[in-house]
């Protein structure tokens, strides 16, 4: 057994509410969970389908964005995701969905897509130029 199992499988749980709350399609989307006394997380590998997912299929990342455990590609959004966990020390899990009513309401918002302020807590890696 490996010694991530527990996010392992809290992610692989996490992951599998996406598409029974209709919150993704295909293989869209994805959730993280950290262990942050180990300096990982655990994240839905790439392409594959939510009916083939295991908590053995998650795969284990340091917050480089480097794999330490698994053999599946980990999530194309990964180092999104590893910068998260590295520069904001409370973030205990991270769902990124393609919901469609989150997406709308979103371009609601004043100034819409692509002008949503940036605050004063973003650190200098993930503000745009």
């Amino acid at each position: 057994m490996s010694k991530y199992q527990h996010i392992k499988e809290e992610a692989y749980k996490a992951n599998m509410e996406l598409p029974k709350l209709n919150l993704v399609i295909f293989t869209f989307g994805n959730v993280s969970a950290v262990d942050r006394a180990a300096g990982v997380f655990a994240i839905k590998p790439s392409g594959v389908p939510y009916e083939d997912l295991s908590p053995e299929s998650m795969v284990i990342v340091d917050f480089d964005g480097e794999i330490v455990e698994g053999k599946l590609r980990p999530s194309s959004d990964t180092k999104t995701h590893a910068v998260l966990y590295k520069h904001w020390p409370t973030i205990g899990g991270i769902a990124h969905t393609h919901s469609t009513y989150a997406r709308g309401l979103f371009d609601l918002l004043p100034g819409g897509v692509g002008e949503w302020p940036l605050t004063a807590k973003t650190p200098s890696c993930c503000a745009s130029p």
